[in-house]
């Protein structure tokens, strides 16, 4: 008498057969990739040579243009572009601006919910500025590329440093106490772009 049949339907043994192959394939997965990957490049040696060249094209590329200063004055104008987008041209009327409609609120008034946020946004911006900066730095030396960098990104700092002051004060002193340092001239911003410069200053 034969030994009784494991499976005794079709789909019995499509499914046994599926799972042995499942575990086969857990099993061995490594080299069957490895087969199939140099299988693929037999039948395509041209496509996969010319992919491999692109890449290596692209990556020289990108190598050259991580080492020139150019790349990072041009990365760096860029931040100050988009910084004056979030605060305009002149930040010193948006600082004034800021400030006043913050004292101009009742003396337990928080701070604006935007502040937040544009405290935020220079913070990355400060952040991607100091990769520049650093970058021209170890590129190029302390030379006419890194100051030009670093005359360039400085508003940025000014700006945020700017921010974080006004929070700090409203939140912990409040709004009267800002108003005070303001009308006293007191705060960063106003040294940085006092009246003298203010009609002309950019960030």
């Amino acid at each position: 008498m034969g030994r009784p049949r494991k499976y005794t339907t079709i789909e019995e043994r499509k499914e046994a057969a599926k799972r042995a192959s499942k575990r086969y394939y857990s099993r061995n997965k490594d080299d069957i990739n490895r087969l199939r990957r140099e299988a693929y490049r037999e039948q395509h040696p041209k496509r996969t040579e010319v992919q491999m060249a692109r890449v290596r094209e692209r990556d020289e590329i990108a190598a050259a243009e991580g080492r020139n200063p150019a790349t990072w004055i041009a990365r760096a104008r860029a931040l100050v572009n988009r910084s004056e987008v979030l605060v305009g041209p002149l930040p010193r009327k948006y600082l004034d601006d800021l400030c006043q409609s913050i004292f101009s609120t009742a003396s337990s008034a928080p701070t604006p919910p935007t502040l937040a946020t544009t405290i935020s946004q220079f913070s990355r911006l400060q952040k991607q500025s100091g990769q520049c900066e650093a970058t021209v730095l170890d590129v190029a030396g302390a030379g006419d590329d890194w100051k030009e960098v670093r005359t360039l990104v400085k508003p940025i700092q000014d700006i945020l440093l700017s921010l974080e002051e006004i929070e700090t004060i409203t939140t912990t002193l409040g709004p009267r106490q800002l108003e005070e340092e303001w009308s006293g001239g007191s705060l960063h911003y106003q040294s940085v772009w006092n009246s003298s410069t203010a009609p002309a200053e950019r960030c």
